[in-house]
């Protein structure tokens, strides 16, 4: 497996926005289904969203976990939903496997 990685150039560094920048077009947030969660509530999501989008061409949002809609914060599905139904409205991209659980 390390093989496969070997000819990619890979610089480990804070970053402004975002946890993982792919050729200075891509960029990736990573959130378990519990800071998702928390981010929806606090602000914190939208406002990532938006200086994600002011600076890069391709937003990624990867959620870790099986579902989104049972988490031990107190939010209500349709929430979640929300959120996740304006990112895509405004091209945003979030990884299918992790959401396909428990948004039914």
């Amino acid at each position: 497996m390390v093989s496969l990685f070997s000819s990619l150039d890979i610089t480990v560094k804070n970053l402004k926005v975002g946890d993982y920048i792919i050729n200075d077009e891509i960029v990736i947030e990573r959130k378990t289904t519990q800071d998702f969660a928390q981010s929806i509530i606090d602000g914190r999501l939208f406002k990532q969203a938006k200086n994600m989008k002011k600076t890069y061409d391709l937003c990624l949002f990867i959620i870790e976990g099986t579902n989104l809609c049972n988490t031990s914060i107190d939010i209500h599905p349709h929430a979640v939903k929300g959120a996740l139904s304006a990112f895509v409205k405004n091209s945003f991209i979030f990884c299918k496997a992790c959401l396909a659980s428990g948004l039914n």
